[in-house]
C-alpha cells in the first residue's frame, strides 16, 4: 500500500499539503539563515566570530556582509564564515547599496542583524518591502557620537523587530531617545579566544627592547587621538620614578601612530616605550607576559584589549569611562580611576606592583567577571532567542 509519495524529491504524506510537508522540511533540516550587516568599527568582527563559534550552525546559518572592505577577514574565516563585501566609497554608496540590496533580493535571509547605526540605515534602504525580513540592531556607545544619531533611532526605533545595545550606558542613551517606547536588551559583544603567544617571554621582551627583568604594563586601543596614549605615556613616566624596571607596551594600529611614536621619543628614554601593531599574536604576547594592563583613554566601547586582559586575569587600571564601568560590573574586577589623573592611576599601578598579592586577588575578579558577563556561548544563546522572537 501506497503511504508516501514524492514531490520534487520530498516525501509526503497522503492526506497532507505538500507546502506544509515542505516548510516542516525547511524547518527541520536547513538552518535559517542571518545575515549580520557591518562596517569596519573596531571589535564588531571579532564579536561576530566569537558568537557564532559559539553557537554552531543548527538553527541560524550567518552570512557577514560589510559595508566595505573588511579589515579582519582572518577572524571570520576562522570562525567558518561566508564572507561578501560590498565595495563602497562609505557608509552611503549608492552603488554599495545597490550590491546589498541586491543580496537581499537574492539570499533571502530570515532574518538581518545591522551592527550600528550606519548599517542599521543601510539595511533599512535596501530590505525589500514585500515579504518578512526582520531587521535586529546591536548599538553601542559610539553610535550616540554623531548629532543626527537621536533622530535616526527614534525614527527606525519602530521599525526594528529587536533593539540590543552592548551596555548599560548605551541602553541610557537609546531610552532616552526612543522615550523607552521600545524594548532594549543588552546583551555584550564578547571576544574570541587568543592564540597561545609564538615565542617565550624572555623572547618577546628583546624584541620589544626591553630588559629581561622588565615590569610591562601594556595597554591597547586603535591609535587614534581618542585614546588618550599621551597620557598614558605621562603616567608611565611617573610610575618609572618608583619602579626602574617598568616599561610600557602600547599595541595598536591608526592615523596617530607616526605623531605617537615621536612623541615616545621625545618624553621618554630609549627603550623604555614600545609601539607595535594590532595584531592578534602581539596583541596575545603582550597579554600573557604584562604584569599590568592599563585602559586610561575614554573608551566610547569596550576596548578588546581590556576584555583580553580580563579574561586573562590581570591586574588592570582604567579611567572611569561608562563604558570600562559597565565591563567591570558590580565586582573589583579593576581599578577605576578619574580620567587624566596621572597620580590616581600611578598609584594604583603602584599597589599592584608592591603587592603581588593584590594584583593576584584583582586579576582573578577579573578573569571571573569575564566568564560571567562575556561568556560567548551564553550570550550566542541569548542572541538566537532574540533571532526566533523577531522572527
Amino acid at each position: 500500500m501506497l503511504t508516501h509519495y514524492r514531490r520534487r524529491g520530498r516525501i509526503v504524506e497522503p492526506g497532507r499539503s505538500p507546502s506544509i510537508c515542505i516548510a516542516e522540511s525547511r524547518t527541520l533540516s536547513a538552518p535559517r539563515r542571518v545575515l549580520h550587516l557591518c562596517d569596519n568599527r573596531d571589535g564588531v568582527a571579532e564579536g561576530i566570530a566569537a558568537l557564532s563559534q559559539a553557537a554552531g550552525s543548527d538553527a541560524w546559518q550567518p552570512t557577514v556582509a560589510v559595508l566595505g572592505r573588511l579589515n579582519e577577514r582572518e577572524l571570520l574565516q576562522a570562525a567558518g564564515l561566508e564572507i561578501v563585501e560590498l565595495a563602497g566609497r562609505g557608509h552611503f554608496d549608492p552603488l554599495m547599496l545597490g550590491r546589498l540590496a541586491q543580496l537581499l533580493r537574492r539570499e533571502r535571509p530570515a532574518a538581518i542583524h545591522a551592527w550600528g547605526l550606519p548599517a542599521l540605515m543601510a539595511a533599512q534602504l535596501t530590505r525589500p518591502r514585500s515579504g518578512q525580513m526582520p531587521l535586529i540592531a546591536t548599538l553601542d556607545l559610539r553610535d550616540s557620537l554623531p548629532a543626527w544619531s537621536g533622530r535616526l533611532l527614534r525614527s527606525l526605533a519602530p521599525k526594528l523587530g529587536s533593539l540590543v545595545v552592548a551596555d548599560e550606558p548605551t541602553q541610557q542613551w537609546a531610552t532616552n531617545v526612543t522615550n523607552a517606547a521600545t524594548q532594549i536588551q543588552i546583551l555584550p559583544t564578547p571576544v574570541m579566544p587568543l592564540p597561545e603567544p609564538p615565542e617565550a617571554r624572555e623572547s618577546a621582551l628583546a624584541r620589544w627592547g626591553f630588559p629581561p627583568d622588565a615590569r610591562v604594563i601594556a595597554t591597547a586601543a586603535p591609535l587614534e587621538p581618542i585614546a588618550r596614549f599621551d597620557e598614558a605615556i605621562w603616567c608611565y613616566e611617573l610610575v618609572r620614578v618608583i619602579h626602574p624596571s617598568a616599561r610600557l607596551l602600547i599595541v595598536g594600529t591608526g592615523s596617530d601612530g607616526a605623531r605617537l611614536e615621536r612623541f615616545a621619543r621625545q618624553v621618554s628614554e630609549p627603550a623604555c616605550v614600545a609601539i607595535v601593531p594590532e595584531i592578534r599574536t602581539e596583541l596575545a604576547a603582550a597579554i600573557v607576559f604584562a604584569d599590568a594592563y592599563w585602559q586610561l583613554g575614554p573608551s566610547t566601547a569596550a576596548p578588546r584589549g581590556l576584555l583580553h586582559a580580563m579574561r586573562a586575569g590581570k591586574p588592570i587600571v582604567a579611567c572611569d569611562a561608562a563604558v570600562h564601568a559597565a565591563a567591570a560590573g558590580s565586582g573589583e574586577t579593576m581599578m577605576l580611576t578619574l580620567q587624566d589623573s596621572r597620580a590616581a592611576a600611578g598609584r594604583a599601578t603602584d599597589d599592584f606592583f608592591n603587592d603581588p598579592q593584590l594584583a593576584a586577588q584583582w586579576g582573578t575578579a577579573a578573569a571571573q567577571g569575564a566568564a560571567t558577563r562575556f561568556d560567548a556561548a551564553t550570550l550566542a544563546a541569548q542572541l538566537q532567542a532574540i533571532y526566533d522572537h523577531a522572527t
